[in-house]
């Protein structure tokens, strides 16, 4: 496009070699007078427009623009300039689609209607977060969601993957398949505690050998099942794997190695060896303790906290000792031969 000064100045060109020609200023050599048919292809007086300005001088001269308003003052009209608010006279319009770079909101990616839902000066199909307002486009992860839509803007993921449509991004979430907007992680291992076997101590393995979901490191038997985590006596020790469920004992001594702790055997009973080869057997059927062994005196049977619930004397090598009622859990049979005194523990299932 001619800018105004060259405009301008070929006009008066062309005037000046019209008024010459017409003149007769130029002289003929032949008796023969010439005529000039040569024609300006610009000539002074084209108006392609019809609006009254000579092609030559027109700001733009194929748009009709009688006022020839030109608000940014770059010699393109505001009629026809791509741009007609910031001064650009080259008319660059990188991606051809009508608007000129320097106002252009995606300059690179055609949009003729400009739109940018969030008012950020960033057209949405340039836009990283088209629906919140961030000129900037901080994009830490470089994943092409800008910072301030991006659900886990620290670490790459372009999918945007939520799991559990908590707001954050299975990429950063400490627990992706349970909802924890909050990322509460209360012994700060990694796994929230949604999620974490373990909350209150730390345990990033989630190591829980009895698979009961009661992590190791909190389980109070974590050797046996058992999710409710039962501790009659609060000793720290759950009931199924306490050797005295129903007297504290957080030590779990167990000092002639029997299965009962000696807390549970210190309600006036004195543990001795089994020197006298007693055994003792439950039969359901019956709802009885056979206990039998040589030279049989006396049986008692006694809960794990000591209260002695039957006792029968006797001289026998086997005895039949009847439950009555419903009796389960864990019971301590004292069966004294001989003078002697042996402890058996029995678990009785119950009905």
């Amino acid at each position: 496009m001619i800018n105004r000064p060259v405009r301008l100045q070929l006009f008066f060109i062309i005037l000046l070699a019209n008024l010459f020609l017409t003149s007769g200023a130029y002289a003929q050599t032949s008796a023969t007078p010439i005529k000039y048919q040569w024609q300006i292809a610009l000539s002074p007086t084209s108006d392609s427009d019809g609006d009254g300005v000579p092609d030559l001088i027109d700001n733009c001269p194929y748009t009709y623009n009688p006022a020839q308003v030109d608000s940014d003052g770059d010699m393109v009209g505001d009629a026809c300039d791509n741009c007609p608010s910031v001064a650009n006279p080259g008319q660059e319009d990188s991606d051809s689609d009508g608007i000129g770079n320097v106002c252009d909101n995606c300059p690179s990616i055609a949009n003729p209607g400009q739109e940018d839902s969030d008012s950020d000066g960033i057209g949405n199909v340039c836009d990283n977060c088209p629906s919140i307002a961030n000129p900037g486009q901080e994009d830490s992860d470089s994943d092409g969601i800008g910072n301030v839509c991006d659900n886990c803007p620290s670490k790459a993921n372009p999918g945007q993957e939520d799991s559990d449509s908590d707001g954050i991004g299975n990429a950063c979430d400490n627990c992706p398949s349970i909802a924890n907007p909050g990322q509460e992680d209360s012994d700060s291992d990694g796994i929230g505690n949604a999620c974490d076997n373990c909350p209150s101590i730390a345990n990033p393995g989630q190591e829980d050998s009895d698979s009961d979901g009661i992590g190791n490191a909190c389980d109070n038997c974590p050797s046996i099942a058992n999710p409710g985590q039962e501790d009659s006596d609060s000793d720290g020790t759950g009931n199924v794997c306490d050797n005295c469920p129903t007297t504290w004992n957080p030590d779990q001594l167990d000092t002639n190695a029997d299965g009962i702790g000696d807390a549970c055997e210190t309600n006036g009973i004195q543990v001795q060896s089994d020197v006298n080869s007693v055994h003792v057997l439950y039969d359901a059927l019956s709802n009885s303790v056979i206990v039998s062994g040589k030279n049989i005196e006396k049986v008692q049977v006694y809960s794990c906290s000591g209260k002695m619930v039957f006792s029968q004397t006797a001289k026998s090598d086997k005895l039949s000792v009847h439950l009555a009622g419903n009796a389960s859990g864990f019971f301590i049979i004292k069966i004294t031969a001989d003078a002697k005194i042996t402890l058996k523990k029995i678990f009785i299932p119950g009905k």
